[in-house]
């Protein structure tokens, strides 16, 4: 009888610490690997991906809406951070060859180009989100190959777009119609920004 007490009382304690044991680890699975930057490196390396990172608890006043638009935000201009911090690099080296030849205007132009474009928007950033006890994660990853084939894409359209326009411009000035011809040359400049933002 005694065995038979001690044996119930085993099988239930190990019951309840299997059935715990199976909680907590449901619990835990549910938080998404890319919490762990470690995952984030693993599978998503910087030779092909560009990432950020952000995290913040919800403020009292905020929904959990507000909060995660927030939050994204935040990852994304972390994102845009990392990119910056490789232009600038590219920066560095090119003004150190242009110093070579003591032009320091074309690295100052070189520069202020950067500061513009870095205030683009950036397409073909993807976003995960997580909420946990009122904090907010956001992983944000773009894949650096389809945002350079986005540009190349829009850079060759603009191209065509500048060539139809000057294409046009010449055949009226040609036919003496130099008004108008200037207008469709005046067309190109706009694209031309474009096209510098975008490179």
């Amino acid at each position: 009888m005694k065995k038979e007490k001690i044996s119930n009382k085993f099988h239930r304690f190990i019951l309840t610490v299997s059935f715990i044991s199976t909680c907590l680890t449901g619990y835990s699975q549910n938080d998404p690997a890319w919490l762990l930057e470690e995952w984030r490196t693993e599978q998503y390396p910087s030779n092909v991906y560009i990432k950020g990172f952000a995290q913040d608890n919800k403020n009292s006043n905020e929904s959990i809406a507000e909060v995660t638009e927030r939050v994204k935000n935040m990852a994304r201009s972390s994102l845009s951070e990392s990119i910056l911090s490789s232009i600038q690099s590219v920066n560095e080296s090119y003004s150190k060859s242009v110093m070579l030849d003591d032009k320091e205007t074309v690295s100052e132009s070189f520069k202020s180009e950067i500061k513009v474009s870095t205030d683009l928007e950036i397409n073909g950033i993807n976003t995960e989100t997580y909420v946990k006890n009122n904090i907010v994660y956001c992983f944000a990853f773009a894949n650096k190959y389809e945002i350079i084939g986005f540009y190349k894409a829009n850079l060759n359209m603009q191209i065509q777009q500048i060539e139809g326009y000057i294409n046009t411009a010449k055949q009226l000035e040609q036919g003496r119609e130099k008004f108008k011809a200037r207008e469709e040359f005046l067309k190109t400049l706009p694209i031309f920004e474009e096209i510098a933002a975008s490179q």
